[in-house]
């Protein structure tokens, strides 16, 4: 899939109503400033919405929609997109739900998104979580499903005590029925206020995806926008491709299992002058091996297409050999395909084990989706989506990262040059020193907090050098 353009916005608000002119300025200003691609407006308590009322309330950039009319004055969704990035392809109504699938005008992006209004009044909860289920049913694409719910999934979806078990049992039922995963919202607890002088808090609205939109978009994440009007918080579902690689460099396990690595950077390590110092000949030999990791990396990284030509290769020699026999060119490039391609497949899955964090699984029999998906989830968790300093709210990845820089240099001050004032050699036995050293060849090359964990528990479990 071409993944020139898969980073945009979707805002999912309850509004509370539209009827009302002022409020429709107030609605329109707060979308605007999001900036969002999409927009899913549930409880708009219109039954009728033509192009001149939808201007009233939307901004001009978002000039393509779906409504669906209130029931007197309960209801009513508002689907909206901007016609210039995506197409629509086709669009269904359901009982509580707008079903859009939208094309993008500049990839082969393909997604299928929902708009979901769940009605207060919990007689009708079976019929929604049924109505839910058949919307399902019909999807063929990458799904997220977003909106107001109004169904609590657990005790701490609430800051009271009082808690429906049997409706959130029905609901989590739901989920895992669909398989269904929930996008976590990372800045606030919840989305909806009775607006009390002791409010009654609640997390309402809420935003799903399948695991195959969870592939395609694994750095999505789920903030929270400002709430000028109504008693629901938008929400904000930031669509994104890529998860961020850190500018820090990593050993990384696949690449183990090219056989073509260690013949590269050992020469290096073992290059080094073992002159001098112990410690010191050490953290030059990890330099030296680092960067030779490096210009490995950059004439060894896969082509984006090898799967699938190693793959029509394989299958195109196969098909030939029924009709005749394959010359000895064509038998030795499908032995290589086919080597290049288990190759491949095994790197793959020790990346994504290793990005997911799972260690009780065998290697062998990992699953890559799902070691992808659990990487996807760890790193929409640890993402820091704002910080306040001083009162102001940093978004933006560069301030957030000078606002964080700053504070912990103020409490722990500027490193001055590191020194060795040890020597290894006087702490250990000359073969447990190689031993270290041979370890550290092999096992990592960059992992500086690896290494001193390592060498801490090396003290620990061995006797110092006698003298």
């Amino acid at each position: 899939m071409n993944r020139s353009y898969h980073n945009f916005v979707v805002l999912s608000w309850n509004v509370r109503g539209l009827s009302q002119s002022d409020k429709r300025v107030v609605v329109k200003d707060n979308i605007d400033k999001n900036h969002p691609q999409l927009v899913c407006l549930q409880e708009t308590k219109l039954n009728v919405v033509d192009s001149f009322c939808f201007r009233s309330f939307m901004p001009p950039n978002l000039d393509a929609f779906r409504a669906k009319p209130a029931n007197d004055t309960r209801g009513g969704l508002v689907t909206a997109w901007c016609s210039s990035l995506f197409t629509l392809v086709h669009h269904d109504f359901s009982a509580y739900t707008i079903t859009v699938v939208l094309q993008s005008t500049t990839s082969d992006l393909r997604l299928a998104l929902t708009n979901v209004y769940g009605l207060a009044d919990h007689a009708f909860t079976d019929q929604f979580l049924s109505d839910l289920s058949n919307v399902a049913s019909t999807i063929n694409d990458p799904w997220i499903i977003i909106g107001d719910f109004n169904l609590t999934r657990a005790p701490s979806d609430k800051n009271m005590t009082s808690f429906n078990s049997s409706l959130a049992s029905r609901f989590n039922q739901m989920i895992d029925d669909l398989q269904l995963i929930e996008l976590p919202l990372l800045d606030s607890l919840f989305t909806w206020t009775n607006k009390r002088a002791e409010p009654t808090l609640a997390r309402l609205d809420r935003a799903f995806f399948t695991t195959e939109f969870g592939n395609v978009f694994p750095g999505s994440t789920l903030t929270s926008g400002h709430r000028p009007t109504s008693d629901h918080t938008p929400i904000l579902a930031s669509i994104q491709t890529n998860i961020p690689k850190p500018s820090i460099f990593r050993l990384e396990r696949s690449w183990l299992l090219d056989p073509s690595f260690l013949h590269s950077v050992l020469p290096s390590w073992q290059s080094v002058s073992r002159t001098g110092d112990a410690a010191r000949v050490m953290v030059a030999q990890v330099k030296a091996a680092r960067l030779a990791s490096k210009v490995w990396l950059r004439k060894h990284r896969s082509p984006p297409f090898i799967y699938h030509n190693c793959y029509f290769l394989i299958c195109l020699f196969d098909y030939l050999e029924e009709f005749r026999s394959l010359s000895p060119g064509e038998r030795c490039l499908r032995d290589q395909c086919s080597n290049r391609l288990q190759l491949f497949l095994s790197q793959k899955a020790a990346y994504w084990k290793q990005r997911g964090k799972m260690k009780s699984l065998k290697e062998g029999d990992a699953n890559t989706k799902f070691f992808h998906a659990r990487a996807s989830c760890r790193q929409r968790m640890n993402r820091i989506a704002a910080i306040t300093v001083d009162g102001t709210v940093l978004v933006n990845h560069a301030a957030k990262s000078e606002a964080m820089t700053n504070y912990y240099t103020s409490i722990l001050g500027v490193a001055d040059d590191t020194r060795w004032n040890f020597d290894v050699a006087t702490l250990y036995p000359v073969t447990h020193a190689a031993a270290l050293a041979d370890l550290v060849a092999v096992r990592t090359f960059g992992s500086s907090r690896w290494w001193i964990q390592w060498v801490s528990s090396f003290l620990l479990n061995h006797e110092f050098a006698s003298g």
